[in-house]
């Protein structure tokens, strides 16, 4: 399932986005009152997802996952 990654939530300011492409460059149209119209299926729900939140998932994620591995002991064996 895809999901598209919108503008920020918070980080590094609310709504920032560095293009207008895309999704937000939909919204930003039919915000301006650019795009007058277009096809939707009311019966259908969208996901969103901003982009500070998929960045500060996938460093918390990375973070989990190098500080929670199995450190193994060194076992000596003694070779006569």
């Amino acid at each position: 399932m895809s999901i598209p990654v919108v503008s920020t939530m918070k980080d590094p300011l609310c709504g920032w986005i560095n293009n207008i492409y895309g999704t937000v460059g939909a919204f930003v149209g039919f915000y301006l009152g650019l795009i007058k119209s277009g096809l939707i299926d009311g019966n259908k729900k969208q996901d969103f997802i901003p982009a500070d939140l998929c960045i500060n998932s996938l460093i918390a994620a990375a973070y989990d996952r190098a500080t929670s591995c199995i450190n193994y002991e060194r076992s000596t064996v003694r070779m006569d």
